[in-house]
């Protein structure tokens, strides 16, 4: 049994850096429009949802965007 989950994070790298920083990670393609507008992305969330975000990073033209596995542990259920 693996003591550990798999879920996706969503990876937003920016060749200069936007407010300090190069590379930001999400929970969803959703958030990252929470924190960024379509102008500092370069897409609207629309398209984004029709393009196949997967390993290989999506570009942009402003950023590269793409979703990698992460791993946690399991919680263990105290009684």
């Amino acid at each position: 049994m693996n003591n550990y989950t798999e879920f996706l994070i969503t990876i937003v790298e920016f060749p200069e850096p936007v407010n300090g920083k190069t590379i930001y990670y999400f929970g969803s393609l959703a958030a990252i429009f929470e924190y960024f507008d379509h102008r500092t992305v370069g897409i609207r969330l629309s398209t984004l949802h029709h393009r196949n975000i997967g390993p290989e990073p999506y570009n942009t033209g402003k950023c590269k965007i793409s979703k990698q596995t992460a791993y946690r542990l399991k919680r263990v259920k105290e009684q």
